[in-house]
């Protein structure tokens, strides 16, 4: 019989732990709570190639524990709606951005595949999916 491991889960409920931003700092050399490859120089082109704005509403597709999401907000100003398969992502994003005041601004949920999402899709300006998989 084989154990199952909750590496998501286990990832995610540490995400914010001292260690793992210094570890992010001296990777990327800038952290915003990124777990990919992806630097914030990349992500801010993504926002002009997007040239999001305070007045667009954006939904993120695999958004983890977050970081990029409120990265996303701080940075433009949008208004965003981050959807993940892991609970404790989703709580870990919840957190972050009301720590941050962002929660006016920024809402994650893990949704039920057999329900419709609580987001209108047809007022949503833009979706970003980075390094999101199948679960």
């Amino acid at each position: 019989m084989s154990l199952s491991v909750d590496l998501y889960g286990t990832a995610y409920g540490h995400f914010a732990t001292q260690a793992l931003e210094q570890v992010r700092r001296e990777t990327y050399g800038e952290d915003f709570g990124q777990s990919s490859w992806v630097t914030a120089d990349e992500y801010r082109r993504f926002f002009r190639l997007l040239d999001l704005s305070p007045a667009d509403h954006v939904l993120d597709v695999g958004c983890g524990s977050g970081g990029p999401a409120l990265f996303t907000v701080e940075t433009t100003g949008c208004r965003l709606f981050g959807v993940d398969l892991h609970n404790e992502g989703v709580a870990a994003a919840n957190r972050a951005a009301q720590e941050r005041g962002l929660a006016d601004r920024a809402r994650f949920v893990c949704p039920d595949a057999r329900k419709t999402l609580t987001v209108d899709v047809g007022s949503l300006d833009a979706a970003i999916c980075i390094d999101s998989q199948r679960a």
